[in-house]
């Protein structure tokens, strides 16, 4: 990051110094805010990162075995990616681009969420038959909740109160109280029950 100038413009030569300095500030902020791609290789266990000007591939980074889908947390700074083989949430660290740390979770973690305000990330685990509750702040792991059996996936009430979750096996739709982070009931729906939205 650029340095504070150590002057004070009061002379046209360290006005020209000062312009220069804030050039390379906008240059540094204009480079810094490139749209990056990140990509999940679920048979390489990789996610290929590039630059989403120019196509420049920037990096792949190992991050455990089968990694399905993933999330940007909201200030941009992370990146996480849950490996469906190996049970875990891989997080990315995205300035450097470099894994930061691996979150056990229960099995089969495919599909991931973000809670409506931003705070809390939720993982299905399809091999489970439960939901994990991970705080964005911390990566600390707040809850297992359990649903019902099969390939899941999830909808969130508007306030962020409660989280609807589809259960392909079982053919319902169990309900989750994202605040106490708790079983509530689940609804008979049909069989193969999939896709779910909230509106």
């Amino acid at each position: 990051m650029a340095q504070k100038p150590p002057w004070k413009p009061n002379s046209r030569w360290n006005c020209y110094v000062l312009a220069l300095w804030l050039l390379m500030v906008a240059i540094e902020s204009a480079a810094s805010a490139a749209p990056r791609v990140f990509v999940s290789n679920r048979k390489a266990g990789t996610v290929s990162v590039f630059d989403g000007t120019t196509g420049k591939l920037l990096k792949v980074i190992k991050v455990g075995d089968d990694p399905a889908d993933f999330i940007v947390s909201p200030d941009k700074r992370y990146v996480f990616v849950t490996n469906k083989g190996s049970g875990q949430v891989a997080v990315i660290r995205t300035e450097p681009l470099e894994l930061a740390e691996i979150i056990p979770v229960e099995k089969a973690p495919t599909h991931i969420y973000l809670s409506p305000d931003g705070k809390t990330i939720w993982v299905p685990n399809d091999g489970s038959a439960s939901v994990t509750a991970i705080d964005v702040a911390t990566h600390k792991v707040l809850a297992h909740v359990r649903t019902d059996a099969g390939h899941h996936k999830m909808a969130f009430t508007p306030d962020g109160r409660f989280i609807y979750v589809s259960n392909m096996i079982a053919g319902n739709v169990s309900v989750v109280d994202a605040v106490k982070k708790a079983f509530i009931k689940s609804i008979p729906t049909g069989q193969g029950v999939h896709g779910i939205d909230y509106c």
